[in-house]
């Protein structure tokens, strides 16, 4: 501990953001359509993240597996929520960057717990990411309820690129097939050259 209490000590298992309890409905009544925490963290630009946490939705009705999957229950396979991810070039810097993810399916934990997680590319000039975001809230419930929310990184920066290029060359063999018969010519014109001389 580099803080001025000095209150050094060993972790034991993963560190995580403490939990939260986020409502469905909004002080006025109106339903909550996403939930953010601004705050930036530094990334490596073209580096691989996973953000995870697990949940537990607190609803009068059953909540299973196709019900996060379907959560507005339109059949249209609208998610109980979806990641959202966005970036800025440096910490003072006011333009949003939108940075696209591919969200994994949901887990199953058991008692009414639920993983959902993201893998997320950091595209170049993208230096700070948001802390947490989730958008597109759909379904009816009560509140939600979050822990051991993390962000890890699963590989360092892509500077690398392995391809291969396929190349057709035409074949020069019918063009030399007539080289020895314009040597001959040539021979024979350096001796009549040489009987002009």
């Amino acid at each position: 501990d580099f803080s001025a209490n000095c209150n050094d000590g060993i972790v034991h298992g993963d560190p995580y953001v403490s939990a939260a309890t986020l409502n469905r409905k909004l002080a006025g009544g109106t339903d909550a359509v996403k939930y953010s925490n601004p705050e930036l963290f530094a990334v490596s630009e073209r580096a691989t993240y996973e953000e995870s946490f697990e949940f537990k939705v607190n609803s009068a009705t059953a909540v299973d597996l196709a019900y996060l999957d379907n959560a507005d229950g339109k059949g249209i396979g609208n998610k109980i929520f979806t990641f959202a991810y966005w970036g800025k070039t440096s910490r003072s810097a006011e333009e949003k960057k939108t940075v696209s993810a591919v969200q994994n399916k949901f887990e199953d934990l058991g008692n009414g717990w639920y993983r959902a997680s993201c893998n997320v590319t950091i595209p170049d000039e993208v230096s700070m990411l948001r802390s947490f975001e989730i958008a597109n809230i759909k379904g009816n419930w009560q509140s939600l309820e979050i822990r051991k929310h993390c962000i890890r990184l699963l590989s360092d920066s892509i500077t690398e690129a392995k391809y291969t290029d396929s190349v057709t060359l035409k074949t020069l063999a019918d063009e030399q097939a007539s080289l020895p018969a314009q040597l001959q010519q040539l021979e024979q014109k350096e001796q009549e050259e040489a009987a002009l001389i």
